[in-house]
């Protein structure tokens, strides 16, 4: 019993963490609409600086926000993925092929996550470009999460060829 309240817990907190993840999506979204329209005035010093900084090294601010924007999608897909993978496991289906389907969305989202992080610590490190969030600093916390959940996608589908034998074996 105490399981099943822990997995609607997870499923709960990846299904707040999705939208929380698209609202900073649509807050960055408006920052930088704000900053395009407000970059020149002296009323925000600080936007103004970041605006002349990135005026300066206007193809280092592109790259960054679009890699920014894949960092971000990545991290909403991999959420959705747990959820949807934790609802299924809240009506007790584990090895299912949809479970299976989940996991390889994470372990691709997690691949791609670790290579866009990648671009944004090679950005800071030979450029020290600090407009972007993120500066490739989790990129270990997420190789590891990336194997770690390609064991698992791994185990799963041996688990579900396992049970599709005795399926057919009965």
């Amino acid at each position: 019993m105490n399981e099943k309240r822990t997995i609607k817990f997870l499923s709960l907190v990846s299904y707040i963490g999705f939208w929380l993840c698209c609202a900073l999506m649509v807050l960055l979204t408006g920052l930088f609409i704000f900053m395009l329209f407000n970059g020149d005035s002296s009323v925000y010093p600080r936007v103004a600086k970041a605006f002349r900084e990135s005026e300066h090294q206007i193809f280092l601010t592109i790259v960054t926000t679009i890699v920014l924007y894949a960092v971000l999608i990545l991290r909403a897909f991999i959420l959705l993925s747990i959820y949807k993978m934790l609802h299924e496991f809240s009506r007790e289906h584990f090895f299912s092929v949809a479970n299976l389907h989940y996991l390889r969305r994470c372990t691709h989202s997690f691949a791609g996550l670790v290579g866009a992080d990648g671009i944004l610590l090679i950005i800071w490190e030979l450029f020290r470009f600090q407009i972007g969030i993120s500066h490739g600093q989790s990129i270990i916390t997420e190789l590891l999460a990336w194997f770690a959940v390609y064991t698992v996608y791994i185990i799963f589908r041996k688990g579900l060829t396992f049970k599709n034998e005795n399926e057919d074996f009965v």
